[in-house]
C-alpha cells in the first residue's frame, strides 16, 4: 500500500472510531491523528493516539499502521506506549492486528486478530475496529502505569501537551501589543515572547511544586498572583530567576485556566517531587525550547581558556559556575532550577540581554548566536549607543540605521572581549553582502583579527575573532571544496562583498577573479558611458550568478535598470573591452537581447559552462543560494483582505451623521453641498470659510461644524445634513470619531493576528481601510485629540 492510500485509511480509521466513541459509553473521548510523542529516541508520530483525557494526559492506547514492509513498528510502539504511561499499543498489519503487551522482560503478544482482507467494504472494517476499541478499553483498565512507574517522557510530553494548548493564545496576545508599542522585550519577535512567557510560567509552577509552595486552595485567576507571593519565600538564586520580569504581560483568564489544571495534574502525580526525576524533566523540556526560543548550536569545538567564558543563546555548551550566560528568562530560570535540583551553583552573571552584561570582568571567551534580524528604531537605536559606551569607553561608533539588533550585539560583544581574548560567533549567513556589511567588517578589523569565516548553511556562517591577535590571514571555509584564504592587504581591507565572493562562489568563476578577469571597485563606480553593458553584464548567466552571492536575497533589477538602481554599491564586472561589447550589442537590439544571446556574446571571453539558470554545470552551485532556490509561500492578500472586511465590518460601516440622529427627535438641519477636496481658511472670532475646488467658498458658523463637514468630505459625502444645534452637533461627531477609532483598532489588532510581520499587517490594514468610505485615520485621529 502507498504512502497516500495509508494515510488515506488511517484517517478514514479515526473517523469511524470517532463515530463509534460517541455513540459507546467508553471511557475513551478523543482520538489524534499523528501526535508528536517525545520518546528516547526523540520525537515519534504515531498514527493514532486515543485519550481519556487529553488535558490531564491520560492516553488510553496507540495504534500504528505501519507499510507491509516495516519491521521496527513494535519498538516504536513501545517507545511510544511507555512515553505516554500504558503498558500496551496496537499494531494494525495487512493480515493481522496485533495487541502488544509491554512486561518487565519484553514484548508479549496479548491478542491477535485477522485483519479484514484486502476489498472488503466498510462494514467489515469498521466491526474489525469496534473489537479493536474494546479490546483496548479493557487493556485500559486492567493494565495503565502507575504514578511511580510513570517515566520522565510521560511528565514531558503531559507537559508538552498543555504547553502546546497555551502557546498560540499568548502568540496572539504578543502580535496585538508589539503592534501597539506595548513589547517589554526589545528586538525579540512575538512568537518567540509567547514561547518564553509559557516555559517561564511552567518553570515557575515547577519550582514551586518541588519545593512544595505552591497553595493549594488557589483558582485559576488567581494562579499567577499567587505564585508571584510565593516565589518570595524562595532561595535567592531562585527567587531572582523566578522573579517577574519589568513589563511582564500577566496570564489571560483562559490561558491561566490550563496552567492551573496542568500544576493540579502535576501535584497529583507527584511528578516534581523527586528531584532527579524533576531534573531530567527539566532538561528535556530545555532541549526541546532552546530552537523557538532562538538558541543555537557551534558545529566548530570550544577553545579552552582559563579566565570566565560569555555564553549566550547557544544550546549546546553548559555554563560552568564562573561563567555569564545571555539566554531568554525562561532558559535562565530553568539552568538555575536545574542547578539547584543537582546542587550546584548558577552561572556567575545571566542576563536576557547582551546590553545588561556589566562592563568587568572581561571575558577570555566569547560563544554566541547572534541572529535577531531585527531593525530598531531611533529610539531604542540611541539606547544601544549608550550601551555600547561600556563596552567601548574610548571609542563612539556611527552605524547604519538598517544595522540589524545582531550587528549591534556583536559590537557590544566584541568590546566586552579582553586583551587576547577569543570570540567565536554564529552569525546569519548573507551579512557579507548586506548594506552595512562594509561598516562592520571595517570596525571588526580595526580591533580584531578574523581567523576564519566557516559557512555552515545557506541561513548561517560561524566566525573566529581574536582581540589583538596580530594574524594576517583569514581562512574562508565551504563545504565541498578546498578552502581559501584572504592573506595582507586583502585580509585587512577587501571590501565584505568581496569576502562573499571568496567564500561561495565556486571555483571556475572564483578563478575569475584570481586570473583579473572580474574585479570589484570598492567604490561602486560603474563606468557611466557602458552603462548599457552593464545592464546586459548582470542579465547574463555569469551575472546571474554572481547576483545570488552579491544581492543579499534581493530581487534582480529589471533590464536595463541594474545601474540605476544598484546605485554606489560595488558589484563584480569586467573590463571595459568585454563591457564594450556588450554596449555594442544593446545599441544593436532595441529590445533588451535573451540571456542565451549575451552568453554567446561572453562565450569567447570566459570559458565556463554556464546555463540560463545561473549554475556552472558540474559544479556546486554558492551556498548562499539555496534559500533563494527555495519557493518562498505566498499569502493571498485579496482573500486575507476579505476575511478582515468581514470580520471587521459585520455589522456595517457607520454612516455620518444619518446613523448619529436617531437618538435625536427630528433636529433641525443644515444643508451643505461640497465640492471635494475641501481646503480651510484662518478661522475668524470663530467662524472658518472653507473653499471646494469648484472655487466656491461657504463659512460655517464654529469649529466644531468645520469639523463635522471636514470629516463627511473626508469619507467622500457631496451632501450632508448637520444638526444645527451645537449640543447635538457635538453629541453626535463624538460618538462618530470614537466609533472610527474603535473600528480602526480594531481592524489593525486582527491584522496583527493573522499576520506575523507587523509590517506588512499594518500595511494590508491601511489598504482595506483606503478603500472604505470612512476618513483617513490621521484626519479622524488629528480631530479627537
Amino acid at each position: 500500500m502507498s504512502k497516500d492510500s495509508l494515510d488515506q485509511f488511517t484517517r478514514q480509521l479515526a473517523r469511524w472510531a470517532e463515530e463509534q466513541l460517541e455513540r459507546s459509553r467508553s471511557p475513551l473521548r478523543r482520538i489524534d491523528l499523528s501526535p508528536r510523542v517525545l520518546t528516547p529516541q526523540g520525537a515519534l508520530y504515531p498514527d493514532l493516539v486515543l485519550w481519556i483525557n487529553r488535558d490531564s494526559g491520560m492516553a488510553g492506547g496507540v495504534i500504528l499502521v505501519p507499510p507491509r514492509e516495516s519491521d521496527c513498528s513494535e519498538e516504536q510502539g513501545r517507545l511510544c506506549a511507555h512515553a505516554l504511561g500504558l503498558r500496551h499499543f496496537v499494531v494494525w498489519g495487512a493480515d493481522e492486528i496485533v495487541f502488544w503487551e509491554i512486561l518487565p522482560g519484553g514484548l508479549s503478544r496479548h491478542r491477535t486478530v485477522a485483519a479484514p482482507p484486502a476489498g472488503s467494504d466498510a462494514t467489515s472494517f469498521r466491526h474489525t475496529l469496534a473489537t479493536v476499541l474494546e479490546e483496548i478499553k479493557y487493556l485500559t483498565v486492567a493494565g495503565s502505569l502507575t504514578p511511580e512507574e510513570l517515566p520522565p517522557h510521560y511528565l514531558v510530553n503531559l507537559c508538552l501537551g498543555g504547553l502546546a494548548e497555551v502557546v498560540p493564545g499568548l502568540k496572539e496576545l504578543m502580535r496585538v501589543a508589539c503592534s501597539e508599542g506595548r513589547c517589554s522585550a526589545t528586538g525579540v519577535p512575538p512568537e518567540q515572547q509567547a514561547q518564553d512567557k509559557a516555559f517561564l510560567t511552567l518553570v515557575r509552577i515547577a519550582a514551586l511544586l518541588h519545593l512544595d509552595q505552591l497553595p493549594t486552595a488557589v483558582q485559576p485567576e488567581g494562579l499567577e498572583r499567587a505564585m508571584l507571593f510565593a516565589i518570595d519565600t524562595l532561595p535567592a538564586e531562585l527567587r531572582k530567576a523566578l522573579a517577574p520580569l519589568p513589563g511582564e504581560f500577566p496570564l489571560p483568564l483562559d490561558i491561566a485556566v490550563r496552567f492551573h489544571h496542568l500544576s493540579r495534574r502535576l501535584a497529583q502525580l507527584g511528578g516534581c517531587q523527586d528531584s532527579q526525576r524533576l531534573a531530567r524533566v527539566l532538561e528535556l523540556l530545555r532541549e526541546d525550547h532552546q530552537l523557538p526560543l532562538g538558541q543555537h548550536a557551534l558545529t566548530a569545538p570550544v577553545p579552552k581558556t582559563r579566565g570566565p567564558r560569555l555564553i549566550a543563546n547557544l544550546a549546546n555548551i553548559p555554563p560552568g559556575p564562573e561563567d555569564w550566560e545571555v539566554a531568554p528568562p525562561s532558559l535562565l530560570a530553568c539552568s538555575v532550577l536545574l542547578r539547584h535540583l543537582q546542587g550546584q551553583p548558577a552561572a556567575r552573571i545571566q542576563a536576557a540581554d547582551p546590553f545588561q552584561l556589566p562592563g568587568t570582568p572581561a571575558p577570555t571567551l566569547i560563544l554566541a548566536a547572534l541572529t535577531s534580524p531585527t531593525t530598531l528604531p531611533a529610539r531604542e537605536r540611541a539606547a544601544l549607543q549608550a550601551g555600547l559606551r561600556i563596552s567601548w569607553p574610548t571609542r563612539r561608533f556611527r552605524l547604519p540605521p538598517d544595522l540589524p539588533r545582531w550587528g549591534w550585539e556583536l559590537l557590544h560583544l566584541a568590546g566586552l572581549a579582553a586583551r587576547e581574548g577569543k570570540l567565536r560567533l554564529k552569525v546569519p549567513g548573507d551579512w557579507l553582502s548586506a548594506p552595512f556589511a562594509d561598516v562592520l567588517l571595517d570596525t571588526l578589523r580595526e580591533d580584531f583579527s578574523i581567523g576564519e569565516i566557516r559557512r555552515i548553511s545557506a541561513h548561517q556562517m560561524e566566525i573566529d575573532l581574536c582581540k589583538d591577535g596580530g594574524a594576517d590571514s583569514t581562512c574562508l571555509v565551504n563545504p565541498g571544496r578546498d578552502n581559501r584564504y584572504l592573506e595582507g592587504e586583502l585580509s585587512r581591507k577587501a571590501p565584505a562583498l568581496f569576502w562573499a565572493l571568496a567564500l561561495d562562489l565556486p571555483d571556475p568563476v572564483w578563478t575569475l577573479f584570481e586570473n583579473g578577469h572580474l574585479h570589484l571597485d570598492p567604490s561602486g563606480n560603474s563606468p557611466q558611458d557602458l552603462e548599457a553593458g552593464v545592464n546586459l553584464f548582470v542579465a547574463s548567466s555569469l551575472g546571474r550568478l554572481l547576483w545570488q552571492v552579491a544581492g543579499n536575497n534581493q530581487p534582480l533589477p529589471g533590464p536595463r535598470r541594474f545601474a540605476a538602481t544598484w546605485g554606489k554599491r560595488p558589484f563584480p564586472l569586467p573590463n571595459r573591452d568585454i563591457l564594450t561589447l556588450l554596449q555594442r550589442l544593446a545599441e544593436e537590439h532595441p529590445a533588451t537581447p535573451s540571456t542565451a544571446e549575451i552568453d554567446a556574446e561572453l562565450a569567447p571571453w570566459f570559458a565556463l559552462p554556464l546555463s540560463a539558470t545561473g549554475r556552472v554545470a558540474n559544479h556546486q552551485e554558492p551556498m548562499a543560494t539555496a534559500a533563494a532556490a527555495t519557493p518562498t509561500p505566498t499569502l493571498d492578500l485579496a482573500d486575507l483582505s476579505n476575511t478582515l472586511y468581514r470580520e471587521v465590518f459585520s455589522d456595517g460601516l457607520p454612516l455620518f451623521p444619518e446613523h448619529y440622529l436617531f437618538d435625536h427627535f427630528r433636529p433641525e438641519l443644515q444643508e451643505y453641498r461640497l465640492s471635494l477636496p475641501l481646503q480651510r481658511g484662518e478661522p475668524f472670532f470663530g467662524r472658518v470659510v472653507l473653499t471646494g475646488a469648484d472655487g466656491d467658498s461657504f463659512e460655517v458658523s464654529s469649529e466644531l461644524a468645520a469639523q463635522a463637514v471636514e470629516l463627511a468630505a473626508a469619507a467622500g459625502r457631496e451632501v450632508v445634513l448637520l444638526p444645527a444645534d451645537p449640543l447635538i452637533l457635538q453629541n453626535i461627531l463624538g460618538r462618530y470619531l470614537q466609533d472610527l477609532q474603535t473600528l480602526h483598532e480594531a481592524l489593525l489588532r486582527r491584522a496583527h493576528l493573522l499576520l506575523t510581520n507587523p509590517r506588512q499587517a499594518r500595511a494590508v490594514a491601511g489598504k482595506l481601510w483606503e478603500r472604505l468610505p470612512l476618513p483617513p485615520p490621521e484626519f479622524f485621529r488629528a480631530k479627537q485629540r
